[in-house]
């Protein structure tokens, strides 16, 4: 590895067998820690063997919780350069040499590095607004938001010992990002280093925007400060047009109901 850190990939996987084309994607030598996330029997058993021919440290969690399945990467993680992938997703060659090359150029202890993600646009036109609406909530501003994010383990003490809050089975990276900009830590794009997001569907995208909107409420009955991505649909309407912003719209509305339903259901249970 042309690279001073020795590296570790952590990807959670729940159900996903895309996890072993995401594998087949990295060019270079480094530890791989799949942590299976909730999965069933019969799907860990017909993963493990797969898993285990690529060279990959599976491990599992019995009860989903992605935060969770993160920070058990990372102390499962045998290195101190940790990237944290998704099992949905490839990397363009030459991005992980990329990001270590950003990091030993950089300051691995005062700063974080963080790749493109290219989210394809599938076949039909609402995957291409999807797409578009995707980018535009993930990527501005700039933040610690996985995948791909590179790390280095000498960055835990600094934000409270640990990366994932466990308690946060969403918005997980949102916490991240915000202790990470409390504590000074800067976050590095690095525009060369893409990944690819497999394309979404209308059913998929809006269950992951309502899940952000539970995030949100968690992280406000809790007291965790959250990262607030631009989801403006004005912003969008002005670089995208009036069906991407409207698609937003409709987003945005889901991440509502999840919001509104996680703090309602607190309530009921708060007077029960």
């Amino acid at each position: 590895m042309d690279s001073e850190f020795a590296l570790t990939i952590v990807i959670p996987c729940k159900d996903d067998r895309r996890v072993l084309d995401c594998i087949a994607s990295i060019d270079v030598d480094c530890e791989v820690v799949v942590v299976v996330n909730g999965s069933a029997d019969a799907f860990v058993a017909e993963i493990e063997p797969a898993l285990s021919a690529c060279g990959a440290i599976m491990a599992c969690l019995e009860e989903a919780n992605l935060s969770a399945a993160l920070e058990h990467g990372v102390r499962a993680a045998q290195n101190d350069a940790i990237l944290f992938m998704d099992a949905d997703c490839l990397f363009e060659p030459g991005s992980i040499a990329q990001l270590l090359a950003a990091m030993a150029s950089g300051s691995a202890d005062n700063a974080v590095y963080k790749g493109t993600v290219c989210f394809d646009i599938g076949t039909g036109l609402l995957s291409k607004f999807i797409a578009r609406s995707r980018h535009i909530h993930t990527t501005a501003p700039p933040t610690a938001f996985k995948p791909p994010l590179l790390v280095h383990r000498c960055l835990a003490p600094r934000i409270g010992g640990y990366f994932f809050d466990a308690r946060l089975l969403w918005k997980e990276d949102a916490d991240l990002d915000w202790r990470l900009r409390q504590a000074g830590v800067a976050v590095v794009p690095v525009p060369d280093a893409r990944i690819h997001h497999a394309a979404l569907d209308i059913r998929a995208d809006l269950r992951s925007n309502y899940r952000y909107g539970v995030g949100a409420a968690l992280g406000k009955l809790l007291a965790i400060p959250l990262t607030t991505p631009d989801r403006s649909l004005r912003r969008t309407y002005q670089s995208d047009g009036f069906a991407v912003a409207g698609y937003m719209a409709l987003a945005n509305l889901a991440r509502a109901c999840g919001y509104r339903w996680t703090l309602v259901l607190a309530t009921f249970r708060n007077h029960g």
